[in-house]
């Protein structure tokens, strides 16, 4: 068996967390540059992408081995030869040892006494090995959450392009309305869906474009921390449904602004490689917290960035800021969703439909409307509305505090 895994040594970095590689990037050949020390460099790394051939595979079955009967099988056949995914992992592994070769040795003759170093290929057969063991362990998880019925990006979000998640969200939806209707209280239903998704892909990639997905369902998430027995689904690219367990459209209000300013008032600050020893690439996204971009920007002499704008620019790596040859870019991207409110009250046969139909009218009528807004009942669900059904909320939950403290008053004197 021999892993065909040359040519990904030389692929972008953007293909590390890929999981179908295209015909066309597993066939890419080396950047003629450099005349002789490029062809030179290319037999080097085909040096070392043999060595990771036959040190994958000698391990293959070990790392993938796993419970029988369970994921493993998408990894292995029964004749423990590698699936085609497994060659595909092994490819990505690939990719991440070459990217942090040619960091590390950019010159032919630093890459040679690294290959005849018998100490360094030790190492680089350590490293190797790990480096195959996360890809294959990251897309174990992947396919366990998808067993499960829930959603890769969205973590703790069923997900209803699977048939399992159909399911769940079926059985947990008709749980809660079944529960509701014996304790004589209301379910609700919110429809989220996040405004201008299209351009973050468009203009920064699909890459980027997951990131703030999943960044979207961990804001979500944060504003439902105190609540128990909600469901969250992600039912399509950037659209959200959430039952809400106990809560009738006024409670649903109160929530789905907690929301909706929870992701308006946390934008997604990433930093991004461009470029790598003069060749351009479309690195790994990675998120950082506002101090730390908003330092990075300081210290390129960048001041100021308008509140609620997108913010694109190209710095300097600050690992290496002296190295022109290694740029980042950084990334201000707000976020906001409009969201639709519906009542679900009552077990009668559609009724869970009916509302995700009324709900999802309602963020179409948010988006018609300037988008960032909750509407129910055809009418926006404004900020002065809001205060008003948390004073009224605020003065039930006195008034049913009271009554239960009368309650055991009573209870003590009769006996």
């Amino acid at each position: 068996m021999i892993l065909k895994i040359h040519n990904y040594f030389l692929f972008e970095e953007r293909l590390i967390h890929s999981n179908k590689p295209s015909p066309k990037e597993l066939n890419q050949s080396v950047p003629e540059e450099g005349g002789e020390n490029s062809r030179e460099i290319k037999s080097l790394i085909d040096k070392i992408s043999d060595f990771a051939s036959g040190v994958i595979e000698e391990e293959y079955v070990e790392i993938c081995q796993g419970e029988k009967g369970g994921v493993a099988d998408s990894f292995l056949t029964e004749q423990n030869e590698p699936t085609e995914q497994t060659l595909e992992l092994a490819g990505l592994a690939a990719v991440e040892i070459g990217i942090k070769v040619k960091k590390l040795y950019p010159k032919s003759a630093d890459l040679r006494d690294f290959i005849e170093n018998e100490q360094s290929m030790g190492l680089l057969r350590d490293t190797i090995l790990k480096t195959f063991a996360v890809i294959v362990l990251r897309k174990k998880i992947e396919l366990l959450q998808e067993q499960g019925g829930y959603d890769i990006l969205m973590e703790g979000f069923l997900n209803t392009k699977t048939r399992i998640g159909r399911d769940q969200y079926e059985v947990k939806a008709n749980e809660i309305l079944r529960k509701s209707a014996e304790k004589g209280e209301n379910a609700s239903l919110l429809y989220l869906d996040l405004d201008h998704f299209k351009p973050v892909n468009d203009e920064y990639g699909h890459g980027v474009g997951d990131v703030a997905l999943s960044h979207f369902g961990k804001k979500i998430k944060e504003a439902l921390r105190e609540r128990i027995g909600d469901i969250c689904v992600r039912d399509g690219g950037e659209e959200i449904v959430i039952l809400l367990n106990g809560c009738d459209e006024k409670r649903a209000s109160v929530v789905a602004e907690r929301i909706r300013k929870n992701i308006e008032d946390d934008p997604l600050y990433l930093i991004q490689k461009t470029v790598i020893n003069g060749e351009e690439i479309k690195g790994d996204p990675q998120v950082i917290n506002y101090e730390r971009f908003d330092h990075l920007m300081h210290l390129n002499g960048i001041l100021g960035h308008e509140e609620g704008r997108g913010l694109k620019v190209i710095i300097p790596d600050p690992r290496d800021p002296s190295n022109e040859k290694v740029t980042v870019k950084l990334l201000k991207i707000p976020l906001t969703a409009s969201i639709g409110i519906a009542q679900c009250s009552t077990l009668k046969p559609g009724a869970f439909d009916e509302a995700k139909r009324i709900a999802d009218e309602q963020v179409y009528e948010a988006k018609t409307n300037g988008r960032n807004q909750i509407f129910c009942r055809g009418k926006q669900i404004g900020l002065e509305q809001i205060s008003q059904f948390q004073d009224a909320l605020r003065t039930e939950a006195m008034r049913a505090k009271k009554a239960r403290q009368e309650s055991r008053e009573e209870a003590q004197l009769s006996t």
